[in-house]
């Protein structure tokens, strides 16, 4: 009999790091046999758009429509009462609302997981993340629930889990360390030809030393501080450009207009992302000291390391600032580490291909191993 696993998802929408971090992860319990299916509550706002999407790409999920207004989540536990929950089912509740919705059917399966992606009380703290939702003051409990309550914890990083440790008393030992992991799409081969297109596009050279940034321009994104690595990057000689693909605001704008004909701005598609990847040499993750960042395990400094990229990273971030430094995958940036002269590194990208195939992919024995070993506990 094959063995069975849920994800259930809440609020979440189906865009790139969902594809890569849940679409992805159940293909691959189905690649290695096992019964595997997606639950998403998704808005009811853009439940046609939304559910289309994923089924689209996991034909067998369930798609829900949430209730209106996030201060009303449980009332979603109504759609409970169309889902059979068996003795012999692993379920992973992906954030504290999915857990807290499935509490009250622990006692129906084998094993109830909590996939804890961040510090959620923290990040309400630092960045006001539920402002206005009405749910403010349950953010904590919510949280405490996921942690003391699950059978078992996936975290995303050993930083996290020392916050758990520290701010909840949980007594470490019943969780698994799991990185965002690169989504298939990052696995493709490269294709020089629509590579020199792109250069050719933006005016990049052969000499030409090329950072990028991928990402969203959200608070925790730490803008203020990436833009004062880009300025003292541009300030080393006229052949280093700078690649943001995120959406437009003042700060690209401002050093687009400091910096014309380096400075480039383009919004495109989580499977153009790599192309662009290709024709770079550094990627940029930069972020503020905050808790919400110092637990974290950013997808996109594994996306740049799979495509070969040096990472220029603020310390304190994850797991990851020790390992760049570690294994020589790129340079860690903060008050006593200026940034090195970029025209004097020699770019090899075996050594973050190799790394990153290693550990942060989900064709790696590691990861795979990790996830299938959830099914036994």
């Amino acid at each position: 009999m094959k063995k069975k696993i849920l994800y259930v998802t809440f609020n979440d929408s189906p865009g790139g790091i969902y594809i890569s971090q849940v679409i992805d992860v159940v293909k691959l319990y189905k690649e290695n046999d096992v019964d595997a299916n997606l639950i998403a509550f998704v808005s009811i706002r853009n439940y046609i758009k939304e559910s289309k999407k994923i089924k689209s790409l996991l034909p067998k999920s369930k798609v829900f429509p949430s209730f209106p207004k996030l201060k009303f989540w449980s009332i979603n536990k109504f759609w409970l009462l169309f889902i059979h929950f068996s003795s012999d089912c692993v379920v992973v509740a992906r954030n504290v609302f999915a857990f807290n919705l499935l509490l009250g059917k622990k006692n129906q399966i084998k094993c109830l997981i909590y996939d804890g992606r961040g510090a959620v009380f923290a990040e309400h703290q630092e960045y006001n993340v539920y402002r206005g939702t009405g749910i403010e003051k349950y953010i904590y409990n919510l949280e405490y629930n996921a942690i003391h309550q699950s059978d078992y914890r996936i975290a995303v990083s050993n930083k996290l889990v020392e916050y758990w440790v520290e701010k909840y008393d949980y007594l470490a030992g019943k969780e698994t360390i799991m990185p965002c992991t690169i989504s298939n799409d990052f696995n493709k081969i490269k294709n020089d030809q629509k590579l020199n297109i792109l250069r050719n596009k933006l005016g990049i050279k052969k000499d030409d030393i090329v950072l990028i940034y991928s990402g969203s321009v959200a608070g925790w994104q730490s803008f203020s501080s990436v833009s004062e690595i880009v300025k003292k990057a541009l300030s080393q000689g006229g052949n280093i450009k700078m690649i943001f693909l995120s959406p437009e605001n003042s700060t690209i704008n401002k050093l687009k207009f400091e910096y014309p004909d380096h400075v480039f701005q383009l919004l495109v598609s989580h499977e153009e992302v790599v192309d662009y990847l290709d024709i770079s040499d550094f990627g940029l993750l930069i972020r503020d000291n905050t808790i919400t960042n110092k637990v974290s395990s950013p997808v996109k400094c594994a996306e740049y390391l799979s495509r070969g990229l040096k990472v220029l990273i603020s310390s304190g971030i994850g797991d990851y600032s020790k390992e760049i430094m570690l294994n020589n995958l790129g340079y860690v940036i903060d008050n006593k580490n200026k940034l090195p002269i970029l025209s004097t590194i020699i770019i090899e990208k075996d050594n973050q291909r190799i790394y990153a195939s290693k550990n942060l992919s989900k064709k790696s024995k590691l990861i795979i191993n990790n996830y299938l070993n959830l099914l036994d506990l």
